[in-house]
C-alpha cells in the first residue's frame, strides 16, 4: 500500500486564469514539481469552430499559465508538437509518435530542462511485443505506446530523481486497456528496479476510475493524485467533447507511487468568455513534492 504521507494534500484548489502571467522558470530556488497531462486533440480533425488554428493560442496559454515541469501530451501531430517546442523552448520532447518517427499522434513527454535533467529515457508499445515500433496489441483499434524518463531535480540534492511515464490507452479495445495497464505496471517496475525512484504515470487512459484497467494500476500501489486532493468530488468528467461538460467519468489521470506528497491536484476547466474550450479533454494537473 502507498505511504500514508501520500494521503496528505494541501487544502484549496489550483485556480487557472488564462489571463494571468506564466509562472517563472526555476533558475534558482527549489520547490514542488508541477505535472500536467493534456490531450490537445489532433490538429487535422475537422472540428469546425473548434479546429486547431482557432484554439492553438488558447492551448498554449493554458500550458503557460500552469507552467509544468513535466507535460504529458496526447494526440499531438507533428506540426502541433513543432508549435509547442517553439512556444516552450526550454521543454525537451521525448519519444516517437505512435507509428514511429513523427508519423501519427504523439503521446509522450515534454520536460522542462531548466529545472530537470534527463538521466535516462525510453519508450515501449502497448502490445505483447512492446519493443516493436508501431505494434498493436490485443483488441486495440490503433497502436499505442508509453514514454518514460528518469529525471533529476537540478535544484535538489544530488540523487533526487523520479520516473515519469506518459501514455494514451486505446479508445475502443476494452481488453487492450486492461492489458496496457498491466504492461505499464510491469514495465515501469522493471525500469525502476535500477533507479528505485518515485514514479508518476500520466495520460489519457480512456478508462474511468472504477474500471478494471484503473483498478489494476491502483492495486499495484498507485494513487490518483486528484483523489488525494478531492476525495469527495463528483463532477469529475475530463472529456467534454468541446461542450464544456463536467459530468461523465474521469478518464485522464495522474497516478503517483509512494515517495510523493500531493500538495494539490485538479482538473482544470479553462473557458473563453464565449464558453469555448481549448480541447475536447480537460487538462489534469498536480503539484507534487518528493519525500526525502
Amino acid at each position: 500500500m502507498p505511504s500514508t504521507s501520500l494521503l496528505l494534500a494541501a487544502l484549496g484548489l489550483l485556480v487557472l486564469s488564462t489571463g494571468c502571467a506564466a509562472p517563472p522558470a526555476d533558475p534558482a530556488g527549489s520547490g514542488p514539481l508541477r505535472i500536467m497531462s493534456f490531450n490537445i486533440r489532433y490538429g487535422t480533425a475537422d472540428d469546425g469552430e473548434d479546429r486547431w488554428e482557432l484554439r492553438r493560442d488558447f492551448v498554449m496559454e493554458v500550458i503557460e499559465d500552469f507552467g509544468p515541469h513535466v507535460l504529458g501530451v496526447q494526440e499531438g501531430v507533428d506540426f502541433q508538437m513543432a508549435e509547442l517546442r517553439r512556444r516552450f523552448p526550454r521543454m525537451r520532447q521525448l519519444g516517437q509518435h505512435r507509428m514511429g518517427g513523427t508519423s501519427s499522434e504523439f503521446s509522450g513527454l515534454l520536460v522542462d530542462e531548466s529545472r530537470l535533467a534527463v538521466e535516462d529515457w525510453g519508450e515501449f508499445w502497448l502490445s505483447p511485443t512492446p519493443e516493436v515500433v508501431a505494434s498493436k496489441g490485443w483488441d486495440a483499434a490503433l497502436p499505442r505506446m508509453a514514454v518514460w524518463a528518469v529525471l533529476s531535480d537540478r535544484t535538489a540534492p544530488a540523487g533526487t530523481r523520479f520516473l515519469a511515464v506518459g501514455t494514451h490507452f486505446d479508445h475502443r479495445g476494452e481488453l487492450a486497456r486492461l492489458e496496457s495497464a498491466r504492461l505499464i505496471v510491469q514495465q515501469v517496475a522493471a525500469i525502476d528496479n535500477e533507479w528505485r525512484a518515485p514514479v508518476v504515470i500520466l495520460g489519457d487512459f480512456n478508462a474511468g476510475e472504477g474500471s478494471a484497467p484503473m483498478e489494476a494500476i491502483r492495486r499495484s500501489g498507485y494513487i490518483d493524485s486528484f483523489r488525494v486532493a478531492h476525495p469527495d468530488a463528483t463532477e469529475v468528467g475530463t472529456f467534454s467533447a468541446f461542450r464544456g461538460e463536467t459530468t461523465g467519468p474521469m478518464i485522464d489521470h495522474l497516478w503517483c507511487s509512494p515517495g510523493w506528497r500531493v500538495e494539490s491536484a485538479d482538473i482544470l476547466r479553462p473557458r473563453r468568455p464565449d464558453g469555448r474550450c481549448p480541447s475536447d479533454h480537460e487538462p489534469v494537473v498536480a503539484v507534487l513534492s518528493l519525500l526525502r
